[in-house]
């Protein structure tokens, strides 16, 4: 089971919501040269995301945020998804 703190639980079948439709993190990584594990734990990170925000569509405006965000705080060192997406959605928060 994945745990958002303050955002409360995610089961991985919680996680499908983001599976099928979602573009991948790395259709917003670019050229950039990252190693296929900072890349997964960035996924990962991606997809607890979109199923804490209940993010589904494709073109749902809040994903280039969303991933913007997660390589931002990878490039600082962050490598683990859960304080990735607990960072992301306290960011997101307090943008509101």
């Amino acid at each position: 089971m994945f745990t958002v703190e303050q955002t409360g639980s995610y089961s991985p079948d919680s996680l499908a919501l983001c599976r099928e439709p979602v573009m991948p993190i790395s259709s917003y990584l670019g050229d950039a040269n990252v190693d296929p594990e900072t890349k997964r734990v960035m996924g990962v990170a991606f997809e607890i995301i979109c199923a804490a925000l209940k993010v589904a569509a494709p073109n749902d405006e809040l994903k280039p945020i969303i991933a913007l965000k997660i390589i931002e705080l990878a490039e600082a060192g962050q490598r683990d998804p859960n304080e990735l997406s607990e960072r992301v959605l306290i960011d997101l928060r307090n943008r509101t």
